[in-house]
């Protein structure tokens, strides 16, 4: 039980420093994205995926509607993917709490595993949604500036994997833990009883 609850907080201490990174990162993102549509910076590359184009020249206005369109749409993608990891890592903070206190067969543990499943679903399809979004600014800068695919303002190429299915995998495996974690519960609540 001693190791339990040293490893319990060390990552009770390390989820929380997590957490305020996180915080730091989500606001540090929305403040440089608010910095770029006060300040008017122009821009002289965009990356769009697999892709890399020199926006100097005559052939685009680095100031256009669609590339803040874009800009938007990856700010909030920034966001809220590092919200997703503050809110994390204070639910892991919860979970880590009472095994650390040295009392790891609790009942809001299991639902506490559970709520962590719900946020990590809820994730995943807010992310998909915003990727749909973000897509879409792409969709409406393409449209403008088709002339772009020439070979002239090309710079660089990658190839780029992206799931976004990932998250709603990793929800059905944390539901798998919480009931595995309520069940083990269950157990430790009839042992106490018969004894």
């Amino acid at each position: 039980m001693k190791n339990l609850k040293k490893s319990a907080s060390i990552l009770y201490t390390m989820f929380n420093i997590f957490f305020f990174l996180a915080l730091f990162a989500l606001f540090a993102s929305v403040i440089a994205s608010a910095l770029f549509f006060v300040l008017d910076v122009p821009a002289d590359t965009l990356q769009l995926g697999a892709l890399e184009f020199s926006l100097n020249g005559e052939a685009f206005d680095s100031q256009s509607l669609e590339l803040k369109l874009i800009m938007l749409a990856a700010t909030i993608n920034i966001a809220l993917t590092t919200a997703f990891v503050a809110l994390i890592c204070k639910k892991l903070k919860g979970i880590m709490r009472p095994i650390k206190n040295g009392e790891p067969f609790i009942e809001t543990i299991g639902k506490d595993v559970r709520k962590l499943g719900n946020t990590i679903l809820i994730f995943g399809l807010c992310s998909m949604v915003a990727q749909i979004g973000l897509t879409a600014a792409f969709a409406l800068f393409i449209g403008k500036y088709g002339h772009i695919f020439q070979n002239d303002y090309i710079l660089s190429c990658r190839i780029m994997s992206t799931s976004d299915f990932g998250w709603i995998a990793a929800a059905l495996v944390v539901y798998l833990l919480a009931y595995i974690f309520e069940y083990g519960i269950q157990l430790q609540k009839l042992s106490d009883e018969t004894l």
